[in-house]
């Protein structure tokens, strides 16, 4: 397998390490997102485009992965359908991602609030309010899509024609399990399932059907 494709690459030091083995690697983000120079001289390509619309051919690459961004993708369907499309037949995509948005550190603000849950716990707009005044860094709400940990288990299901799971891993995060045991009233009705609030993260091997 030579030809690899990220999806969400950031700085690109994953595709680097890649390349330092001898694939050929292209990177996809959008916005900001700018390749370390190391990346550049690993001999990383970058693309700037949304993963759910990839300007790239069909059944190219040997396999599509990406780290930590299908929380963020703000439609994880069409972006896992474009991976499917651009992964040749027989190759592999590989996704893993978190923490899930109801996990303890879903709302990704963990350098402003350092509550877990808080994001289920408080309101928008005193979250908003706590880190303006206490000179805290902002936090985005829009950087994470929100989607349940039963969403992700359907959308699986919905490529069942297109990918086999070979592997599929569930983490789990009981660490803070005392808060919602304590303070029951504040969890009930916010979440889709208990499941939601203790898995934090999803590891999935696809292989593309012949």
């Amino acid at each position: 397998m030579r030809r690899f494709l990220e999806l969400g690459c950031a700085d690109g030091m994953t595709g680097a390490a890649l390349a330092a083995r001898g694939k050929l690697v292209t990177a996809v983000d959008t916005g900001r997102s700018v390749l370390d120079a190391r990346a550049k001289d690993a001999g990383v390509g970058f693309r700037r485009m949304d993963a759910g619309y990839l300007q790239l051919d069909d059944d190219t690459y040997d396999v599509v992965y990406s780290y930590n961004s299908f929380e963020h993708f703000s439609d994880p369907a069409r972006v896992l359908s474009e991976a499917a499309r651009t992964t040749r037949k027989g190759g592999y995509i590989y996704l893993s991602f978190g923490p899930l948005y109801y996990s303890p550190w879903g709302l990704h603000a963990y350098r402003s609030v350092t509550v877990p849950y808080c994001h289920l716990l408080f309101r928008r707009q005193d979250l908003a309010r706590f880190t303006g005044e206490n000179g805290l860094p902002p936090i985005d709400f829009k950087q994470v899509n929100g989607w349940s940990l039963q969403a992700f288990r359907t959308l699986w299901r919905q490529f069942d024609d297109v990918l086999q799971r070979v592997r599929y891993y569930e983490y789990p995060a009981t660490a803070h399990v005392n808060l919602i045991e304590e303070y029951p009233s504040c969890f009930r009705g916010k979440v889709p399932s208990l499941d939601d609030l203790t898995i934090y993260q999803i590891e999935v091997l696809f292989r593309k059907h012949n």
